[in-house]
């Protein structure tokens, strides 16, 4: 059970009748596993009604133009590696999203490595 809804960075979820751990986690896109991370103390096999479980997701929105939209709240450690992993997609898809991932400043001293091209 999620004791401080304060200390939640994603929202607080209350266990509905007929919930199971897969089941919350299948309805907000999540993998199990994330939903176990951020909820270390659930006890997996006596899931009560009422329990506060802390999700690592907002509920889905509707954006303007009808289409839907969820956010991830990003925790520490959090690499975008595992973001884009955790949510199966590409950076140009999240880069869509969140313009503001192309104007992330690079670090001075960052070593970039990229292929080099073939002469044609």
């Amino acid at each position: 059970m999620y004791s401080n809804s304060q200390n939640c960075r994603g929202f607080v979820y209350v266990v509905q009748e007929g919930d199971t751990l897969y089941k919350i986690a299948r309805n907000y896109d999540l993998k199990l596993i994330d939903v176990l991370r951020n909820n270390p103390y659930v006890n997996v096999y006596n899931l009560q009604v009422g329990d506060e479980l802390c999700l690592p997701t907002m509920p889905n929105s509707t954006v303007p133009g009808g289409s839907s939209e969820r956010t991830y709240i990003t925790q520490e450690g959090d690499t975008l590696q595992d973001i884009l992993r955790l949510f199966d997609t590409d950076f140009n898809s999240l880069a869509e999203y969140n313009a503001s991932l192309q104007e992330l400043p690079v670090p001075a001293g960052f070593v970039l490595r990229f292929p080099v091209m073939a002469p044609r």
